[in-house]
């Protein structure tokens, strides 16, 4: 198995913005619950949330940061309502926040004991989401997603033909704070560069036993050599294998002309290639 790993550019790229502003259509004033304690819990978490966004915005990436909280727009976001906010608040990204929700989820997992008893246990998952909205200098939605953050709260027994009790949001605002600064860091992360870690499977058996040590150092000069040097040989099956791994000597450094060439080289009938016909791609 080839592994290596990639670095990837921000998805928002905000180099050389002067200025940012928090804007939120969300409004703890509107919860349709009484329960005291899980509005408590609701509100805090947003602020957790909220708080950790403007923090992080002005610190990490040292974008002075405003906050707007507006009421009456029941967090539907129109385009009507961005042009407005683009005109009134002069800054160089907006981020609104469009909803905020506490969830909680059950599942019931049914095992046997070892006297081959049924046994069935709900586990319980606390689930903070939100619908963040990113707006660039240039007035265009760069950035509009749904992030959600989800911890394991409890697990009970469930008793034979009985629904079992769930535990109560407003008792786990701790866990509830945790959620929300997770979400603001996802969204927060657009910001930055990132790693993946790429897989592939390749051929290294027989004539392509030499591939394996020079893909393991990451020698994809050497390895380019090595295949072009086989690529001679005249059987049709060791050249579609040469072909995959050259495919895939190419997506690692990058160019993406020659991965697509190999590819189809792959899968196409070889002496269609040696005659020399002309493709693109």
């Amino acid at each position: 198995m080839l592994k290596y790993e990639r670095s990837l550019p921000p998805e928002v790229d905000i180099s050389g913005y002067h200025d940012c502003r928090v804007v939120s259509l969300y409004d703890t004033s509107k919860l349709d619950f009484n329960q005291d304690k899980k509005r408590q819990v609701y509100k805090d978490a947003y602020l957790s949330m909220t708080d950790n966004l403007l923090n992080s915005l002005s610190k990490d990436l040292g974008l002075p940061t405003g906050f707007n909280q507006l009421y009456g727009y029941d967090s539907l976001l129109s385009d009507t309502l961005i042009e407005d906010l683009t005109d009134t608040l002069d800054n160089d990204m907006l981020v609104i926040v469009q909803s905020f929700d506490l969830e909680r989820d059950k599942e019931v997992v049914v095992t046997e004991d070892e006297d081959g008893d049924k046994v069935r246990t709900a586990y319980y998952t606390l689930i903070c989401k939100s619908e963040i909205i990113c707006v660039n200098a240039n007035r265009e939605v760069v950035f509009n997603r749904s992030i959600h953050a989800s911890d394991l709260i409890d697990e009970r027994s469930v008793l034979s033909g009985l629904l079992a009790i769930g535990p109560s949001v407003g008792n786990h605002g701790k866990t509830a704070n945790k959620l929300a600064k997770n979400v603001a860091s996802q969204f927060l992360g657009i910001f930055f560069p990132s790693q993946i870690l790429i897989t592939r499977t390749y051929y290294s058996a027989k004539d392509l036993k030499g591939v394996k040590p020079l893909f393991k150092a990451q020698d994809w000069l050497q390895a380019e050599k090595f295949l072009l040097d086989l690529w001679d040989k005249k059987d049709p099956e060791l050249e579609k294998k040469i072909a995959h791994n050259l495919a895939l000597v190419y997506e690692a450094k990058g160019n993406m002309v020659e991965y697509k060439k190999w590819v189809a080289r792959g899968k196409k009938p070889n002496d269609f290639f040696r005659e020399g016909v002309e493709q693109s791609y």
